[in-house]
């Protein structure tokens, strides 16, 4: 009866639909007999994938028709070896990778088309991981060939999720491998043709950082050697200044990974020292060496173009993780990059007592500096922006 309600009520706006679906999903979900389960599966299942046939030509409904099969594979919970778990996964690589493929191919330029299948995808493959592992050079191939014809970082948010889940399986490895080179290099291209227009393209921004942070934690390795680590990193300096929250957050997570596993290498007390993080920190050192003085100078530019609130909270951390990283070197650096800051902002003595602060200071010293400093730049921009109203 429940199916039938289903069923009947298909045609609903989808916000309405996706409460039924949701609901007659969770029933199915809970269905302990075998034969049951698998009958109400293809019974929820069968007219949604028929309709990605019929409406193929629709893509905002295809859209919806993905929502709701992402809805019923999200509430499957299924134990590892049993029937159910079979049952899923023969429904996921005979029927849901194929039509994800399938509306991935028909709408490669609709990015929404392309956001829901590979949301739907990340559900299929979290759902029975190990059953769905022979698709997965079919997945990466289906991504590289995808993102060649199109940029849309959703190819690359799958990108990381396979990363998540098959990074420790020595068989899919050099799979992994393949495609984050391939990803990262079409990415890595398409950021530095789009320098002066980041703004546009902040998703792309947020997803290939994303990636790179991700496979830095579960395939270290993948990542430093890679031919595109390097100028990815030399990119710092330009991608600090993009000022849109998840692009930004995604880029400083990159890089306080980066420092943090460097950082590692020069704990004095080797007991507290993650061994496992040094021993890739050592292999970073050098490649963040020759980016990172670069990157103090480009976070004091940016502080005198007066930043968001959100990225002003957030450059502390960055500069904290760059001395924690390179404390020698750093005091240097930060000389360097202070010469940036525009002359009203403070005298000598002044910028020299924040100096202090920013390479001495505990966490709240340093937070305060950088705040201050902040703050000053503004009042600067004010200044000077009220001067040249005056004389319009």
């Amino acid at each position: 009866q429940l199916t039938q309600l289903y069923v009947q009520t298909i045609s609903l706006p989808i916000r309405m639909h996706l409460f039924i679906v949701d609901g007659v999903g969770s029933v199915v979900a809970s269905l302990s007999q075998d034969d049951a389960f698998r009958a109400g599966l293809e019974q929820l299942v069968t007219p949604l994938v028929n309709g990605l046939s019929s409406e193929v030509e629709k893509p905002a409904v295809l859209c919806e028709i993905l929502d709701r099969l992402t809805t019923i594979i999200r509430q499957i919970h299924v134990r590892d070896g049993s029937t159910k778990a079979a049952d899923v996964g023969r429904l996921i690589s005979s029927t849901f990778w194929p039509v994800i493929r399938q509306c991935m191919a028909q709408h490669p330029s609709d990015p929404k088309v392309v956001e829901k299948s590979c949301r739907l995808l990340k559900h299929s493959m979290r759902c029975v991981s190990d059953l769905f592992k022979p698709n997965v050079p079919d997945v990466a191939r289906t991504l590289v060939t995808a993102f060649t014809q199109f940029q849309h970082s959703s190819y690359l948010y799958s990108a990381e999720i396979l990363a998540n889940s098959y990074a420790s399986d020595p068989e899919i490895v050099p799979v992994l491998a393949e495609l984050f080179n391939q990803l990262s290099n079409i990415g890595l291209q398409v950021l530095i043709n789009s320098k002066d227009k980041l703004q546009e393209i902040t998703e792309l921004v947020e997803d290939f950082y994303g990636m790179f942070d991700r496979y830095l934690r579960y395939a270290p390795m993948i990542v430093l050697n890679a031919p595109t680590l390097q100028p990815t990193l030399q990119l710092w300096h330009v991608m600090i200044f993009v000022q849109q929250k998840d692009a930004i957050e995604a880029v400083i997570a990159f890089m306080e990974s980066v420092f943090g596993h460097i950082t590692e290498t020069i704990k004095t007390n080797r007991r507290f020292a993650d061994e496992e993080k040094a021993k890739y920190g050592q292999l970073l050192r050098p490649h963040a060496l020759q980016v990172a003085p670069g990157l103090v100078e480009a976070i004091f530019k940016l502080m005198a173009q007066v930043p968001t609130r959100y990225v002003q909270d957030s450059l502390p951390a960055v500069l904290d993780a760059v001395r924690s990283a390179f404390p020698q070197e750093f005091s240097n650096w930060l000389e360097a990059a202070m010469a940036h800051l525009p002359p009203p902002v403070g005298s000598k003595a002044e910028l020299q007592k924040f100096g202090e602060h920013i390479v001495r200071g505990d966490d709240t010293q340093l937070y305060e500096a950088i705040q201050d400093l902040c703050y000053r730049c503004e009042q600067v921009a004010l200044r000077n922006r009220g001067q040249q109203d005056s004389k319009g």
